[in-house]
């Protein structure tokens, strides 16, 4: 009678640790959940699907990596949010509700911790513009169009400029236009990403706005206003396909010479919107040292500059699309390196 009544007391404990073990916070999908291979526009993505109860789970580490879209977890509060465009979505460690851009909804399951990682229902993905489909063992999840999913500020080499971010690989064609200035930049099989509207961004001259909107069928157009006519430099990453950078010249906005006896004379100087780089190299007949300032756009017309010293004039034009040249008469025929210890072309910004 004694050893029944051990027994029975020894089952009921195994089943009391059981269900607390099964209840507990830390009890996660690591336990119940299925691993499946996990697919993302048909490539083997870094990470795993886990299957439960009827419902994919993704890795947290999945949006941030392969959606672009800012993820942070705070493990003793459990608050999630992920930031796509400018439409936070705010959600709580198990529990179902969320704040999607400030509208209340609600998920069919709940985001769950495992093992010392966070997993959200693929349905989150879902409303960041993913589909998904089983094939097989495995999940597949693909963009359901080509959006153009984030504008930012960046620069290049000093100068400002922009990043596109599409889902997919594109082609482009990119234009100046004349009155008003503005440069178009037409996305070829892109679409407008609903969650893009409503971000900001900085507006560093020569740009005055930047607009977005659907040309046609196949285009979606994108719009910078332009203070001026101003040139610029498209970069292709060669290792992504899926980016494409915009970079605008610096403006030079003057241009002058102080003579000996002028603190800093005698100088030949230019003002630009942003730093620049130079090169020189000197002409005979007549003598003449000539400075080229790249990635820039002249504001104005051509200058000449009266000169003194050793030197007789600087004339300041556009040469090309990319380079602002100053071109220095000099007076009298001199060892060039006895010509460039007295005459300085600088650039301030």
């Amino acid at each position: 009678m004694f050893k029944s009544a051990g027994n029975k007391w020894v089952y009921l404990y195994l089943l009391v640790s059981l269900l607390a073990a099964f209840f507990s916070p830390s009890f996660s999908l690591a336990e119940t959940g299925d691993i499946r291979p996990l697919f993302f526009e048909g490539k083997a993505v870094n990470g795993e699907a886990r299957l439960d109860q009827g419902r994919f789970y993704l890795p947290l580490t999945f949006f941030s990596e392969y959606l672009h879209t800012a993820a942070a977890w705070d493990e003793e509060t459990g608050k999630i949010q992920l930031q796509a465009g400018a439409h936070p979505l705010i959600m709580q460690e198990g529990a179902a509700e969320i704040s999607w851009g400030g509208e209340k909804r609600r998920l069919a399951a709940a985001p769950r911790q495992m093992r010392g990682g966070l997993w959200l229902p693929v349905e989150v993905a879902n409303f960041l513009g993913v589909r998904e489909a089983t094939i097989g063992e495995r999940l597949s999840l693909s963009w359901e169009k080509n959006y153009l999913l984030s504008i930012e500020n960046t620069d290049y080499q000093g100068r400002p400029a922009f990043l596109f971010q599409t889902a997919r690989p594109f082609t482009y064609k990119a234009f100046l236009l004349e009155e008003p200035a503005r440069l178009v930049i037409d996305f070829q099989g892109v679409e407008t990403y609903p969650l893009l509207a409503g971000v900001k961004l900085a507006i560093p001259p020569p740009v005055t706005g930047i607009r977005s909107s659907k040309f046609d069928e196949s285009t979606l157009r994108v719009v910078f206003d332009l203070l001026r006519l101003a040139g610029y430099r498209i970069i292709e990453p060669a290792e992504d396909p899926t980016k494409l950078q915009v970079a605008f010249n610096s403006l030079l906005t003057a241009a002058g010479y102080l003579p000996a006896g002028e603190k800093g004379g005698p100088l030949v100087y230019v003002e630009t919107s942003h730093p620049v780089a130079a090169r020189s190299n000197f002409l005979p007949d007549p003598d003449r040292l000539v400075v080229d300032i790249s990635d820039a756009t002249l504001v104005g017309e051509t200058m000449t500059i009266a000169g003194g010293d050793w030197v007789e004039q600087v004339r300041v034009s556009q040469f090309d699309p990319y380079t602002v040249r100053l071109v220095l008469y000099l007076k009298d025929a001199r060892d060039i390196k006895d010509t460039r210890n007295h005459l300085v072309a600088a650039v301030r910004d």
